[in-house]
């Protein structure tokens, strides 16, 4: 892993070109987890690498697939409630309102299939 290291004020001393200083600024800012740049700039989200994301993801799909083996093979009666997402900086839960504004009502599938039928 290489970590670049250009003094500022080489770039003033004329032993900076500009162009230099801009591929080392774009790299740190997509150094996320590793560049104090790109905290500051992009917030709580850059404290976490791409691959620290990738983890999180593959928690969040290995616990949806517990609960769906638990919930096909449950008794009547019994509640078994959705896991909660892993937790990520900067990540805010949608609230049940949210939620239930994002899945289409019934009317509205009846007329997304009815307009499919074949006449």
């Amino acid at each position: 892993m290489h970590f670049p290291t250009v003094d500022l004020l080489d770039f003033y001393r004329g032993r900076v070109s500009l162009r230099r200083l801009l591929v080392v600024i774009n790299r740190l800012l997509q150094m996320h987890g590793r560049s104090a740049l790109a905290v500051a700039l992009l917030g709580d989200v850059a404290l976490w690498s791409n691959t620290d994301y990738l983890i999180a993801d593959a928690i969040d799909r290995i616990e949806v697939t517990n609960w769906l083996l638990v919930e096909i093979n449950k008794s009547e009666g019994t509640n078994n409630p959705f896991p909660d997402p892993y937790p990520r900086p900067g990540y805010v839960a949608p609230s049940e309102k949210e939620v239930a504004q994002s899945f289409a009502s019934a009317h509205e599938i009846h007329g997304v299939l009815a307009g499919l039928a074949v006449p």
